[in-house]
């Protein structure tokens, strides 16, 4: 078991891990962490207290403040781009996102929903061009997006399957 999922499984039955220096803590109900608990907690000592630290360093940076500056591609993307880019460079690629799911809401709602996430998360609307042997990023703008639903609600099961495998075979 990883100590993600053994954290995970501590944690649903209320027993809640946490450092102090590198000693680990933990806050349950009573007489909800068993000897057999204890034990698996002792033969993984050292990677819980690495997950530990991890977990709190991941919460110290949502609370960061935002850098601010220009739009730049990381590291490994101009590592990608130095190795990978190869004959297809500078070729507009699109990108189609296919997803299927059943919605409760209205088809405007679901789109609605979706260019929110797009409006907070700029990452998803980044682009990347290649200029004078750099790499370059940018944001496209939200209107160069189109959200195109199909409403299959009046089709049986089998029907919408083979409707959606029309559909995308094509993209």
């Amino acid at each position: 078991m990883t100590v993600a999922r053994l954290m995970a499984a501590l944690e649903s039955r209320g027993i809640v891990l946490s450092l102090d220096g590198d000693q680990i803590r933990y806050r349950s109900p009573k007489q909800a962490l068993t000897e057999s608990d204890r034990d698996g907690l002792r033969a993984c000592r050292d990677e819980i207290i690495d997950y530990l630290k991890t977990r709190n360093a991941a919460r110290a940076l949502r609370a960061a403040d935002p850098v601010t500056g220009p739009l730049t591609p990381s590291v490994v993307q101009e590592m990608w781009r130095a190795f990978a880019g190869g004959a297809e460079e500078g070729k507009p690629v699109a990108l189609n996102i296919g997803m299927v799911g059943r919605f409760k809401a209205a088809p405007e709602a679901v789109t609605a929903a979706i260019r929110q996430l797009m409006a907070r998360y700029e990452a998803l609307r980044a682009g990347f061009e290649a200029q004078g042997g750099a790499l370059r990023a940018f944001l496209n703008p939200m209107e160069a997006f189109e959200i195109a639903q199909d409403d299959l609600r009046g089709l049986g099961a089998d029907a919408a399957r083979a409707a959606l495998g029309l559909r995308f075979a094509g993209e």
